[in-house]
């Protein structure tokens, strides 16, 4: 059980870290898919960080981040993932 929880927690994780990457959608839903990851934890995984991080260096504009509040609220997440 404790594997498939993991396996969840991951692919949903891989899932939220993709609305990351979407400028189609509003910037509070990725800003909320960034507060998801990060109440995720550790338990994330380097895959979720990593997208986070990537995203984080999107910011001119038109990119992911171009935004400063989703801009701030990725930084923040990154920092509460430990």
């Amino acid at each position: 059980v404790e594997n498939a929880t993991s396996m969840v927690i991951i692919r949903g994780a891989e899932v939220l870290a993709e609305a990351l990457t979407r400028t189609d959608l509003d910037a509070g839903i990725r800003w909320g898919a960034a507060e998801s990851i990060a109440h995720l934890g550790e338990a994330a995984g380097n895959t979720a960080a990593f997208a986070l991080a990537k995203a984080l260096l999107q910011r001119k504009p038109g990119q992911v981040v171009s935004d400063s509040y989703v801009r701030t609220g990725l930084a923040e997440c990154i920092g509460r993932m430990g």
